[in-house]
Formats: C-alpha cells, sequence, structure tokens
C-alpha cells in the first residue's frame, strides 16, 4: 500500500549549519567591524518594535474614535433577559460575532491600514509619527532593512482580526469589557434610586466639568462606542474609581461613594448594600506599559531585575490577595445561586481538590440526570448517552449552590473547603514571602557570588514564594465564571472583579520568572548578519550573486560559503581563472532558476529574427480597461499566422469546444522552439509535441525543468587570494556529520543537503535549494571558568544505567555544551522536497481505497498506558495479535536499551525530593520530548515492515482520565510529530533511488498544518478509547452494571433484577446470572445473558486511614470473602441463595455485598506504586465457551496470542476498532468511500468483540 504513496506533495524544510571561517575571513570580518552595525541593528530592533507599539495604540485610537456600533441594544436586550435557552445563546454568540466583526471592520478598512504592515511603516509613517530626533533615527537604520519587522507585524496584525482570539482588540472590547460594561449598566439602575441626589449632584459637576458628560450618560447602552479604546476605558474606570479635575482637585468615584453608603446607610441591612462597579480591562497593548503597576518587563536581564519583579508584585497585590481573601472567608453569607464556576476543567478541580476524585460532581449530576430522564426498556442507551453527555457539555457554568447540592451527599461542603483553603493559600503566601524577603530586598549581584538559576536556595524561596500565589490564583479563578451569566450576585462579584483582576498579574510574572531560572548555561541568542547588504542571501541565482552578496562551492564533499564584501565587490571577477593544476581545482555551484516559464512563454516572440519576451501592459482605463492592448498588437505582428490563429480560436485547449489535437501539436512544437531559444542556457529537454497531452503539461514539464545545478571547475589559488585581501569571506559549510570523527547515519539534514548536489536527483528533481537564505551569529555564552571538561583518556560513566559497558575512554576531550564556549557562525538554508509534485495534500481518500482493496491489512494499535509509557499491539486482517510490546525501553541503533520509564520514574522522584524544583520540571520535560522521538522512530519501523495503517486515540472524542505518566498535552505533541514523521518517511540506510529511500520517500499523511481535527488523517486513524482496556479480548463482556449502593431498597430492586444467584460447588465458585436486557442502562449489550463468577482475587484500592489517608491495596479473595458475608448473616448460600439475600434488610449486608460484587466486576487490578508485572492485570468475570477465564497473567511475551496487561488490551483493541472501520470501507462503494462513517459507536463496538 504504501508505494502508491510516494512523492505525493512539496514540503519546505530549513536546513541548518555551522559556519566555519577559513583562511583570514574571520581577521578580515572583524577588521571591518562589520558585526557591529548588526548588533546594533538588533538591539535597535528591540527598541524600533516599542515605538510601533506605540504608534499601533495611535492608531487604534483614531481608528475607532469615531466607531458607531450597531446591534449592542440587541445584544443588551439579550444579556439582561431571564431564563434564556439555548437559542437565546446562540443568539448571543451569533451577535458577538457580529459586533467583533463591525470593531475588526472599523480597524481594517482605513486607507492606512495595509501601511501599518509593509515597508512604509517605517520608511514613512513611523518617522513621521516619532518626534524625539533619536528616535527618528535608529528607525531610519532599517529603512533598507524592512523585511527585519516581517515576523512581528504578522503578530501585531492577529490583533485585529474579528475571530474569537483573545490576544484580538475586537475581543477585549466585546467578549472581555461588554458584560461588565452591561453589568454596570444594571447595577447603576439600583446604585442611581439609592445614592442620595448630593451625591448624584456632585458626581455630574465633577464629570461633567472634566468630561463634558453626566452619569446617566455614562451608563447607557448608547455609550459603549467610547470605551473602545484605551483612553475611553481610562475615563470610564477613572469615574469608577478616582478622577482628577482640571484644576487637580480629586472627585471620589462612584465605588468610593457605594463603599461609604455601605458603610454608613446598609451597615446592618445586607438588602440595602449597593454592588460596586467592575473596571473595564485595558485595552490590548495597554496592560504592558511602563507606569502600570502591573508592568512586568517582556524578558528578565538580570538577577536583581527579577527579584524586584517579584517584590514589588507582592507589595502592590498583598492588599488585593487579602481583600479577596476576606470576600472568600465571608462567602457563605452571599447568594450561592448567584455565584458561577465555569464548566469543564474548573469543576473537575474542584471535584479532585474537596472530594479527592475527579469525577464526584460529573457521576453526580449523571445521576441527577437519569432521575429526571429515566432510562427504559425501550431506551437506546448509546443515544440516551449521548444526549446526556451533549447536555452537560452545552452548560457554560454551574451556581454554586447547584455545585453544592452535587456533592452533599459526599458530606463535605464546597464553600466550607472554599473558606478553608483560602485561609491556607493566604498563610502559606504570607510565610513564603517571610521566608524570601531577605532575599527579595538584597542587593543580589552584588551580595551573592552565585548565579541566582544556580543557586537552589534561592530559587527554592522564589519559587515557593511564586508558587503560593499561583495557588491562591488558581483556587479564585474557577469564580469569574464565563462572566455572562444572568442574576449574577453583584454585590459579591463587584468587589470579586477587580481583585482578581489585580491577582492574575501573576501568570506574566510567573512564566517570566521560571524561563529565567530555567535557562540554559549558555543563550541561544543569535544575530542575523547582513554584510551591510539589503538583499544578502535573498538568491543563489547565476544573475543576482553580486547582488546578494553570496556564491556557493565545492571542494570534494567540502561545502563553502563565499561572500563578497559590498565596498570590494568591484575587485570579485565575474569569471574566475581556471584552476592551473589538479590541487588548484574548486567548483562554483552554478544555480539557474528561470522564474515561473509557464507565464513568460505565451509571451515569447521573434522580433529581427532573435526569440524576446514581451509583457505590454494592461489598460487601466477606458473601454480596454483590463485588456493588454499592446501585447495583443505585438502578437498580431509577430506571431506566425496561423499559429496566432490557434491562439485565438483556443483550438489547442483541450476544454474548447474547438479542440484540435493537431493545432495543439503544432502549437506546442512552436514554443518548444522558442522555450529552447530564449532558454538557451538550460538544459532543457522536451517530449515529442504529440505526446503531451495539453499545453498545460508541455507548461509544467518546462516549469520542472526550470530549475538547474552545474558547476565551473575554478581556481582555488585565486579565491584564497581573494579572501586574503578582503575581497571574499569564506566559510566551510558543517556539521557534526562533517567531522572525521563521525560515526554511523548521517542526520537527515545532511543527507537532504548532499543530495541538493548529487546528479542523481538532479536528473530528475526533488530536492531543490531556494532562495531567502539566512546568516546569524551567536556569541560564546560560557566562558572558560564556567566549562565543564571531561579530558582524555579518562574514563567516564555511561548515562543508561542497562548499558553493560559502564565506562567509556575517548582519545579526545569532551567539553559539555561544547558549541556554546566559543561564537559561532551558522547558515539557515531554505529546500523543497519533491520539488515536481503536484500530488494530492489531501491523501485520506486514497489511503481508504487502498485499504479497501489490500487484501492482507495490518494495524498498528497504539495506547497510552498507566503502567507503560506508550504500548503497541501490531494486529492482522483475522483481529489477530502479530505482535505486541511497550515502548518503555527503546534499543537504539548501537543494540543498547534504555528504559525511559525507569529514567522518568527516577526524574519524578529527584523532582519530589527538590520540592518540584523548575529546573526538574524542565529536564523531565525534555526527557519525554526525547523519548517521544524514538518512539516515533519506532513506530514509523512498524508501518515499513508491516505496510501497516496506526490507530490512536481520538482526543477530541474524549481523554480518557486516569494515572497516566504521557498526559495529554504530551501525547499530542508525540501525534504532531509522528504525522509531521509520516509526512515524509525516509529509510535512511536504504538506496536513494529505492522506495523509501531519499528520492522516492513515502507520504503517508496529509500535509500537516499544525492542527488535527478529522476522524483520520492518512494512514492514522482516530478512534473513541471508549472500552478498550476494561474488556474481556476473548467474550468481550464490558461491566455495564456498575452496581452502587444507594439504599437498602435500590439494592433489592438490584438483587430481584438479577436471574439467580448461585454457589457452584464444582468450582467454587459463586455464580450471578444476569440478563443485561432487564438493565435498562446496560441494554446497548449485543449479547445479553452473562454468568459472572467469583474467581481469583481482585486487588482492592483503597484510603487507608492508617497511613495518612493514602491510598492502598490488599488482595481479596472473592469467593472466600462471599462465603464470609454470607455466614455472617446467616445465610445458607448451598440452597436458594437469591432468595435468602432478599429476606435480609441490613444496610450494612448490602453495602457490602454490592462492593464485593463491584469487585467482582472489577477488571483491571493494580497495585498503586508497584511496577511489577505481576501486579497489573487484567481479569474476566465470564468464562468463554470452553469454560476458561481471561487472565493476562497467562499470556507472556510480545509474541502472546492475547492481550499480557491491560495496557496491551488498550492497544490491542484500539487496534480492533480500526479494523472494524477498515471492513466497513471494504463493503463501502467507491464514490462513497469519502463519506463512510468510520467511527464506531458503543453498541458496534460491543456486537463487534461479542460476535
Amino acid at each position: 500500500m504504501k508505494e502508491q504513496f510516494i512523492n505525493c506533495y512539496p514540503l519546505s524544510k530549513t536546513l541548518r549549519f555551522s559556519l566555519i571561517p577559513v583562511g583570514k575571513t574571520e581577521d578580515n570580518f572583524n577588521k571591518k567591524l562589520l558585526l557591529e552595525s548588526d548588533k546594533q541593528r538588533a538591539e535597535n530592533y528591540e527598541n524600533v518594535k516599542s515605538y510601533i507599539d506605540r504608534f499601533h495604540k495611535e492608531y487604534i485610537k483614531s481608528a475607532l474614535a469615531n466607531a458607531r456600533i450597531e446591534k449592542i441594544n440587541e445584544y443588551a436586550a439579550l444579556y439582561w433577559k431571564s431564563n434564556k435557552d439555548d437559542s437565546d445563546a446562540k443568539a448571543m454568540e451569533s451577535l458577538e460575532d457580529d459586533i467583533r466583526k463591525q470593531i475588526s471592520k472599523q480597524l481594517t478598512s482605513t486607507a492606512n491600514f495595509k501601511r501599518l504592515f509593509g515597508k512604509e511603516l517605517i520608511c514613512e509613517d513611523l518617522p513621521a509619527f516619532l518626534t524625539d530626533e533619536n528616535e527618528k533615527e535608529t528607525v531610519e537604520c532599517f529603512r533598507s532593512f524592512t523585511t527585519y519587522f516581517n515576523g512581528f507585524n504578522t503578530n501585531r496584525k492577529n490583533m485585529y482580526s474579528s475571530e474569537k482570539k483573545s490576544t484580538a482588540i475586537a475581543y477585549r472590547c466585546v467578549n472581555d469589557n461588554l458584560p461588565r460594561f452591561l453589568d454596570n449598566i444594571k447595577t447603576f439602575q439600583k446604585i442611581f434610586d439609592n445614592l442620595s441626589d448630593e451625591n448624584i449632584t456632585k458626581l455630574n459637576t465633577g464629570l461633567y466639568n472634566r468630561f463634558g458628560r453626566k452619569i446617566e450618560d455614562i451608563f447607557s447602552v448608547d455609550y459603549f462606542d467610547f470605551v473602545l479604546t484605551q483612553s475611553g476605558i481610562d475615563i470610564y474606570n477613572s469615574m469608577i474609581g478616582v478622577y482628577t479635575c482640571s484644576d487637580g482637585t480629586k472627585i471620589q468615584g462612584l465605588n468610593k461613594r457605594i463603599d461609604r453608603y455601605n458603610q454608613q446607610v446598609a451597615k446592618n441591612e445586607k438588602s440595602k448594600r449597593l454592588p460596586l462597579m467592575k473596571p473595564l480591562r485595558k485595552q490590548i497593548l495597554s496592560e504592558s506599559e511602563k507606569d502600570s503597576v502591573s508592568f512586568i518587563p517582556e524578558k528578565f536581564n538580570s538577577d536583581n531585575e527579577v527579584l524586584l519583579a517579584i517584590e514589588e508584585y507582592y507589595n502592590n497585590h498583598i492588599s488585593d490577595i487579602d481583600s479577596l481573601t476576606e470576600l472568600l472567608q465571608s462567602l457563605n453569607t452571599y447568594n450561592a445561586n448567584g455565584i458561577f464556576i465555569k464548566s469543564g476543567a474548573a469543576v473537575s478541580d474542584i471535584s479532585n481538590a474537596a472530594f479527592n476524585s475527579w469525577n464526584v460532581l460529573r457521576l453526580a449530576w449523571n445521576e441527577k440526570y437519569e432521575a429526571l430522564h429515566p432510562v427504559t426498556s425501550t431506551t437506546k442507551i448509546d443515544k440516551y448517552i449521548e444526549k446526556r453527555d451533549k447536555v452537560y457539555k452545552s452548560i457554560k457554568s454551574f451556581s454554586l449552590f447547584e455545585l453544592q447540592e452535587l456533592g452533599a451527599e459526599n458530606g463535605n461542603e464546597i464553600t466550607d473547603w472554599y473558606i478553608s483553603s483560602i485561609n491556607e493559600c493566604n498563610r502559606k503566601i504570607k510565610e513564603t514571602y517571610l521566608q524570601a524577603q531577605e532575599l527579595l530586598k538584597s542587593d543580589y549581584e552584588k551580595d551573592y557570588d552565585k548565579r541566582l538559576y544556580k543557586n537552589e536556595k534561592a530559587t527554592e524561596l522564589v519559587k515557593n514564594l511564586l508558587d503560593a500565589i499561583k495557588k491562591f490564583q488558581q483556587l479564585v479563578k474557577p469564580l469569574n465564571g464565563t462572566g455572562k451569566e444572568e442574576n449574577k450576585d453583584e454585590l459579591f462579584y463587584g468587589k470579586f472583579t477587580s481583585f482578581y483582576d489585580s491577582v492574575a498579574d501573576i501568570d506574566r510574572l510567573y512564566d517570566k520568572v521560571r524561563n529565567y531560572i530555567t535557562q540554559k548555561p549558555y543563550s541561544k541568542d543569535k544575530i542575523k548578519l547582513n554584510f551591510d547588504n539589503p538583499t544578502f542571501l535573498k538568491g543563489w541565482a547565476l544573475g543576482n550573486e553580486f547582488a546578494n552578496s553570496a556564491q556557493l562551492l565545492r571542494d570534494g564533499d567540502n561545502y563553502y560559503l563565499a561572500i563578497m564584501d559590498k565596498e570590494f565587490r568591484n575587485n570579485i571577477p565575474k569569471k574566475y581563472n581556471s584552476p592551473i593544476s589538479k590541487e588548484d581545482v574548486l567548483q562554483k555551484i552554478i544555480y539557474q532558476q528561470a522564474a515561473d516559464p509557464s507565464k513568460d512563454i505565451p509571451n515569447l516572440l521573434v522580433i529581427d529574427g532573435v526569440t524576446v519576451k514581451k509583457n505590454g501592459r494592461k489598460e487601466k482605463t477606458g473601454i480596454h480597461a483590463g485588456e493588454n492592448i499592446i501585447l495583443e498588437n505585438l502578437r498580431n505582428t509577430y506571431l506566425p499566422e496561423n499559429i496566432n490563429r490557434i491562439r485565438k480560436e483556443k483550438t489547442f485547449l483541450t476544454s474548447s469546444e474547438n479542440f484540435s489535437k493537431d493545432d495543439l501539436c503544432e502549437y506546442i512544437q512552436y514554443y518548444i522552439c522558442r522555450a529552447q531559444e530564449y532558454y538557451s542556457s538550460y538544459n532543457f529537454t522536451f517530449k515529442n509535441a504529440s505526446e503531451y497531452k495539453s499545453f498545460s503539461e508541455f507548461l509544467d514539464d518546462v516549469n520542472s525543468q526550470a530549475y538547474q545545478i552545474s558547476y565551473d571547475n575554478i581556481s582555488k589559488k585565486q579565491i584564497m587570494e581573494l579572501v586574503e585581501n578582503g575581497y571574499l569571506y569564506l566559510f566551510k559549510i558543517y556539521n557534526k556529520d562533517f567531522s572525521k570523527y563521525s560515526k554511523g547515519t548521517p542526520n537527515l539534514h545532511t543527507l537532504y543537503f548532499k543530495m541538493l548536489f548529487d546528479e542523481r536527483n538532479l536528473s530528475n528533481v526533488v530536492y531543490k535549494l531556494n532562495g531567502e537564505a539566512e546568516m546569524f551569529y551567536r556569541e560564546a555564552s560560557i566562558n572558560d571558568k564556567e566549562k565543564i571538561t571531561h579530558h582524555a583518556n579518562q574514563p567516564i560513566k555511561n548515562k543508561n544505567p542497562d548499558n553493560e559497558k559502564k565506562e567509556s575512554v575517548f582519545e579526545y576531550d569532551i567539553v559539555k555544551d561544547k558549541r556554546f564556549t566559543k561564537r559561532q557562525f551558522s547558515l539557515h538554508m531554505s529546500i523543497t522536497i519533491n520539488f515536481k509534485a503536484h500530488g494530492q495534500k489531501f491523501l485520506n481518500y486514497d489511503v481508504r481505497k487502498a485499504v479497501k482493496y489490500k487484501d492482507d491489512n495490518y494495524v498498528i494499535g497504539i495506547d497510552r498506558g498507566e503502567r507503560n509509557l506508550i504500548y503497541i499491539s501490531v494486529i492482522n486482517s483475522n483481529g489477530e495479535i502479530v505482535e505486541q510490546m511497550s515502548l518503555n525501553e527503546i534499543i537504539g541503533d548501537n543494540g543498547y536499551s534504555v528504559d525511559y520509564q525507569k529514567l522518568l520514574d527516577k526524574k519524578e522522584k529527584e523532582r519530589d525530593k527538590a520540592r518540584k524544583n523548575w529546573t526538574s520540571v524542565e529536564n523531565i520535560k525534555e526527557l519525554k520530548e526525547g523519548y517521544i522521538s524514538q518512539v516515533v522512530y519506532k513506530i514509523c519501523e512498524l508501518v515499513i515492515k508491516y505496510d501497516a495503517v496506526i490507530a490512536m486515540e481520538d482526543l477530541n472524542f474524549g481523554f480518557k482520565r486516569g494515572r497516566f505518566p504521557v498526559e495529554k498535552q504530551v501525547y499530542q505533541k508525540f501525534e504532531n510529530m509522528l504525522i509531521s514523521k509520516l509526512n515524509l518517511l525516509i529509510d535512511k540506510k536504504a538506496e536513494p533511488t529505492e522506495n523509501g529511500g531519499l528520492l522516492r520517500a513515502y507520504q503517508l499523511t496529509n500535509k500537516f498544518d499544525g492542527v488535527n481535527k478529522a476522524k483520520q488523517n492518512g494512514i492514522i486513524f482516530y478512534v473513541p478509547a471508549w472500552d478498550t482496556s476494561k474488556i474481556d479480548p476473548v467474550t468481550g463482556f464490558v461491566n455495564l452494571l456498575k452496581p452502587k449502593y444507594t439504599s437498602v431498597s435500590e439494592a433489592k430492586k438490584l438483587f430481584e433484577t438479577i436471574d439467580d444467584i448461585k454457589y457452584n460447588t464444582n468450582t467454587d465458585m459463586f455464580e450471578f446470572c444476569i440478563d443485561y436486557d432487564k438493565f435498562p442502562r446496560c441494554n446497548s449489550d449485543f449479547k445479553k445473558t452473562w454468568t459472572v463468577c467469583t474467581n481469583s482475587s481482585r486487588i482492592l484500592s483503597f484510603r487507608n486511614e492508617e497511613k495518612n489517608n493514602e491510598w492502598d491495596n490488599k488482595q481479596i479473595v472473592l469467593t472466600d470473602e462471599f462465603k464470609s458475608l454470607f455466614n455472617e448473616f446467616g445465610i445458607d448460600y448451598t440452597s436458594d441463595l437469591k432468595a435468602s439475600v432478599l429476606s435480609i434488610s441490613n444496610a450494612d449486608f448490602y453495602n457490602r455485598l454490592i462492593r464485593l460484587l463491584s469487585l467482582t466486576l472489577q477488571m483491571r487490578n493494580s497495585i498503586i506504586g508497584s511496577t511489577l508485572p505481576e501486579d497489573d492485570y487484567l481479569i474476566s468475570p465470564v468464562a468463554n465457551d470452553r469454560g476458561e477465564f481471561y487472565d493476562s497473567r497467562n499470556y507472556k511475551g510480545s509474541n502472546a496470542a492475547l492481550p499480557c496487561d491491560a495496557d496491551a488490551n488498550g492497544a490491542y483493541n484500539i487496534a480492533r476498532k480500526a479494523l472494524w472501520a477498515i471492513h466497513v470501507l471494504k463493503d463501502t462503494p467507491d464514490d462513497m468511500l469519502q463519506k463512510a462513517k468510520l467511527s464506531i459507536t458503543n453498541a458496534e463496538w460491543l456486537e463487534y468483540t461479542q460476535r
């Protein structure tokens, strides 16, 4: 199958190499001070970015100054409407989208908008805007280097988007500020009715004198247009807080007067208290102003700067932290129906924190839903669950009262937990600040002899304080709700919102401090080099070498970059001397690239015996507007009569009703001759004109040959003389694969680079060198004092503890991070792979068709395990396991294995021991990323070996919760890395011309854009992970019953519905005969009747009070426990057991009986904390038709017939779900393959496994 997907579509790659100066290059480079101008430009770049931001802020203010936004009243009416239904919510979202588009249009439809992102900004608009002459001079140095700001401009352009993105101006106006603005209007009505006339008059007088408006005007829907800009927000917020009149008098705003009213008039009457107004959030780009109390620099540059920022944050925010603590301490005094928590992760986090389980609140909600919508015998359980889940997901937020009710049965009041937690958090903040106070107030760089990131004690103090504040913020954050709920308790939110806004600054501070402290002991910061040439390295074409100052040279297997000095370009010959001897031979690489000849060829004419290109000019006005009259006249004059007729009548076009094969052939033959004449320096080779099926095919053929590489032998001596004189700077292109010590197969980027100049590639181009290269310089960032060297011929311990060879000896010094101990020049080159490919970038249909007609399909199932990082199971078309393996341990090319699980476990323990310091966290992250790259390599090997498709857990369907060492973020990165690798799958060991080799790479996934949302991506099929690990792989039995004790009456109903309960003397087991059809929640099962047996033992997990309530385990021998329970209550289990059970009315009996039944149904059994295989197994309570019970402990090794543990079972069943999809494809007509439904439902899955 994979052979059908070779060289499907083009891909761009950037190759990175270091550059080694040759001869006197470095001396001359230093003498000319070439680095200084680029260093200064790099420093100026940071300054100019801040000038551009000032310009943007002024532009935003100007563009929105006279904005008149429609539909705000319509939105307000819906926002204030009580008992909104789904249609109202959708209408609100639609209006939000509409209003954002209006604001975005207002910003982007001005005449100057495009100039914000073009060279006009640097060359004209920014200099005209600036008043400081030094700033103007700084901008001036970029007049010829405007492309420096391309990336920055792209980032800033995103601000003007109408999309629902938090970094956009329209989003800030609509999604952040409009709800607060409307809340304040509603609050104002209450305030206006209660504040004295004297207060209102004073406010109005001050406001009118200062802003020319009355308070009633400001708190009206029509005023929203005036709070779109930062200046409008400042006026609005100062009116709420404190504002200054023109004479300097400070006037207390609304909130101060409300505070006084609440303290004096409504002190003892809560019903009379007035809510505070909520300030609006600052506009985008205004949040990081240096005069703001929340100012945090873009990047910390010194230890003192870090400590000062933390100290200032604490001093500026501790009062708000205390106020927020005080507010939450009185949480019980507010209306719990008017305080909201946003749905999703926040509810799960509260559930886990308050009740020690992620799903307590969700399960309670499920029960409440099922009580309101009872399941009946006719209910289709799949559809029922789907609808229930859809209803739950549609809930945007829960009130605190609702969550209190859901958690009531678990004996913990959420408000009590909140109050207790907030007090503890506040205490911890004060405690950790006192511990860090001396450090924070010190002149660190003077008082300490160790850099902050190397001072473990200091970084621990810093981290503990920031962690405490961060934990506080994360605790209170869920109380924001969505911000759009109706019936909010404005008394609570009037205070909460401004306090929370203040505390939320911790996010930026925390991230920047962590980034500073976890920085490597070296710096990767680099400076872009230009050699005083704005078009430096913009292309390699022969005709532009002098304009772009660069040439490529080759000496055997070594490659060089030659750079022309701008001042001495006239001293460099257009053609170098020929070599005078064999030793003098150096090759100059001749790069030829015609610019889109397919557009030029129809414009070729023979004039005065010479083939030339004529473009003409389109008319801009008049009756011929849009027509190229000049070119048409030239064609009529110079084209042969018959060729001109063919052109005009379009008989050469296969789509024309006048199409003539003979005319097409004649037309192509004419332009073959013109192309060979015009592009005489190219070695074009064409087919016979009659062999082309269309004129466009001929043009494609020209395009594919428009790129050519050739070589010219030149004098090495002459080049070195030019280098000696400072006319040329010569750099050897280098990476470790070019080293004489290099061993093994080169990395792919080296192979790509060499293939660019390989004759096998150039004969039919796959790898093409692009223009737009870049050169960089990086200073040495590890000095001799900091350098760590392991000296030659001294034993060094191997990192891998499992390596039989414990030590190695090298003949040379090994320097840690050697490349950062000296300055480095580097080159970034852009290439295109599969240059000629015009195939489909979206492969899904072709893969489906290939799978359909393939006789022997193999599937690689991939699962995140609880005991294994990643588990893989390979199955064949019959669903039989061909190979299964844990990828905890990876065997490298050198034959040595690395146990990544052991390494991660060790790192995790080290991190916990070091109180989870940031550096350990970063090391673990790097280790996981290194691990997943190895896993990707292993999976790709299996893809080639079995010609297989891949089945993976669908992250969009619902990610499995559990104790997974590979969390969602890392797994997502793994998925993206796998897709990217399968975009271009190359076997480095294969011959380049073989399938899978460099020139015939497999492309097995759709061209990757960084996001994956589909149910299929090429050969990767995404399946729902429901019941893949906890299912009997032999019988297909799944525990759908999930019994839970609620009351004696409900327990009796359960056991009455069970067909029979008996003790089997032959097997010494109790048997529960269950008909799932009699349990509405279980009626999705394909096989209805099951005999559940108390075979073997199970592992009971519980919180042990004797061990500080930590999780503990014990083995339960099921039959013995049932016997003990029945004996305790005087039940003769050898007679009519069901009747005897139902005769008991004791709650303790049923509670224990149901717990034992639940344990019997428990298939996965694990001892927490153990890594022993025997302490994690899967066992089925249901026997197969031979009376055998599946027990994973009976299956060992990669070739075992059935899964050898629960993680293996997950991978196996994920693969089987994809196999089901393959069977669907085989039964689907070709024209319907694209629409085939490949996502298996729960009912279909159970039927598939149980058949």
